[in-house]
């Protein structure tokens, strides 16, 4: 096969479930580096939270913010955010759902915030965030909202109001992403490819959520990871032990090296 481009998601693939990248993990992609293969890391985590990854495995660019920001190193190259004001809409209707508890928002600015409402489902690290009160006024657009809600129907009336917009739930938690539209991995895996001249279809993508499926489906080659939701398993070329049990290592390692 013809890999130029190694696409990877980070927590659930690249990162173990302590969020580190093994020895071995990190030996596989430098090798890979040394043959041409670029690297790009596609997560829905910040640019801030991605650094240790991307310095890790020297990765060529980062897509972060579930596709609405791609970045090489401190340069911004693309961005998609949602105006302030709808953000603050997002937030004002989320606020008074049931269920809520807590948002979180990334600004275009390059500060984190969290609302004061902090006290259900950690542990969070929050030490580096800004802490607001829901009644202030939204002074920044948004690169993401991720709204806690503890109940399904909640989460489900947040989805349909702002269908037009990028919107999924993270599976297994109370956590529901929201970006402005377009601000999909994919879209995101798209235009990093073509900022590196290559082809989608000469890309591996490794993947273990919803948010992945897309590129799995789409890319040449397409890998779930053994922890891998079962959709995605089904959208996939192949299957990958898990990340724990240096899946993307051994996958590298078998085909590509």
């Amino acid at each position: 096969m013809n890999i130029q481009l190694i696409a990877l998601d980070l927590d659930g693939t690249l990162l173990r479930s302590d969020k580190l990248i093994s020895e071995r993990t990190v030996s596989a992609l430098r090798r890979c580096k040394e043959k041409g293969i670029k690297i790009v890391l596609v997560t829905a985590r910040s640019f801030l939270t991605s650094i240790y990854a991307k310095d890790a495995v020297s990765a060529d660019l980062l897509v972060v913010n579930g596709g609405a920001e791609i970045r090489r190193g401190e340069e911004t190259l693309f961005s998609l955010s949602l105006p302030k004001a709808l953000a603050g809409e997002i937030i004002s209707y989320a606020a008074a759902l049931p269920s809520f508890y807590r948002v979180t928002a990334e600004t275009d600015d390059g500060r984190f915030f969290v609302s004061g409402c902090t006290g259900r489902g950690g542990p969070w690290d929050y030490s580096n965030a800004e802490v607001r009160e829901l009644k202030a006024p939204i002074d920044s657009d948004m690169y993401k909202l991720v709204v806690f809600l503890g109940d399904d129907s909640d989460r489900a009336a947040l989805t349909e109001r702002y269908s037009e917009l990028a919107v999924f739930t993270y599976v297994g938690t109370e956590a529901t992403f929201i970006a402005q539209s377009g601000a999909q991995k994919w879209n995101g895996l798209s235009i990093a490819a073509d900022i590196l001249g290559v082809s989608t279809e000469n890309t591996v993508v490794f993947g273990d959520d919803a948010h992945d499926k897309e590129m799995i489906e789409r890319c040449g080659v397409g890998v779930a990871m053994g922890n891998a939701i079962d959709s995605v398993k089904s959208a996939a070329d192949f299957i990958a032990k898990t990340a724990d049990d240096d899946g993307v290592a051994e996958w590298i390692e078998t085909y590509l090296l």
